[in-house]
Order: C-alpha cells, then structure tokens, then sequence
C-alpha cells in the first residue's frame, strides 16, 4: 500500500512538472529555471572600497569644494587583517577617526592610542603610519579639510 503511495505522488509530481512547462512556453503561469546565466553586467556599488595599495582599501564619502576656498574630502580607508603598515600623508590637517579597535597608529613616528570612536588631529605633510596587527578589518574615516 505504501509502495502504491508514493508511486503514486511521484506521477502526480510529474504530472504537474509538465503542466508547468507547458504553460510557461504559453508565456503563463511560472517561468522555468533558466539553464545558465551568461554576460551578467554587475552594477558597481557606489562608494564601494577600491585598492589603494598593496595593504589598503579606500573609499571617498563626501568631496566638495567651496568656490576654490575651501575643500573638504571624507574618506575611509580600511586595512585588512594582518596588512600594513601603510604610510600616508595629506598636504593640510585632517582628523582620523577610528571606527574599529585594536590598531597601530603613528604620527610622525610617534606611537598614538587607537581607541574606537576617537579622534586624532593630523597635522600637515605628517606621515601617518597604520597597521593591522589584528585578526579582523580595520576601519579609519579620514576628513581633511584644506584651506586655499
């Protein structure tokens, strides 16, 4: 009897397999599967984060220019696990804001305290120095705020 069950579910199955496919190539009821996706064009992410160096990943948030007197520019960059250092250096003052924990940060070859949610003044053409010592990503947003 149970035998005679199941037998019985599989045509049905079948059946309605077949009812399915015939509507479909009707143009109603539900579309089969396509058998392969091919030439998938993926829209790209704005603001995504782009290779900046061999160690780093960076993204601009926000750039804008008052009238050439005044520009302000909101990056963040992001050090994968394990990565740096990585040295950079901006041409006015800009202030790094760490947005995860447990990095390393030097500024002009002093050691600074990375804490999450601080904030740490640069001062021109200093050569800031970061590193992932950790097991997880890293995230620092940079703004810099230049004065023409």
């Amino acid at each position: 009897m149970l035998v005679l069950m199941v037998a019985e579910a599989l045509l049905s199955g079948c059946q309605s397999q077949d009812v399915s496919n015939r509507r479909a190539a009707e143009g109603r009821g539900i579309l089969e599967r396509p058998t392969a996706v091919q030439n998938v064009v993926r829209p790209r992410r704005a603001r995504a984060f782009q290779q900046a160096s061999a160690d780093s990943l960076s993204r601009d948030l926000f750039d804008a220019d008052d009238q050439g007197k005044v520009g302000i520019h909101v990056r963040e960059l992001c050090l994968p696990p394990g990565k740096g250092p990585v040295t950079t250096s901006w041409p006015s003052v800009a202030l790094l804001e760490m947005r995860t924990d447990r990095g390393t940060l030097k500024i002009a070859g002093k050691p600074q305290e990375w804490k999450q949610g601080s904030i740490v003044m640069v001062p021109p053409d200093a050569q800031v120095e970061l590193t992932n010592p950790t097991d997880r990503e890293l995230i620092v947003r940079l703004d810099v705020v230049e004065v023409k």
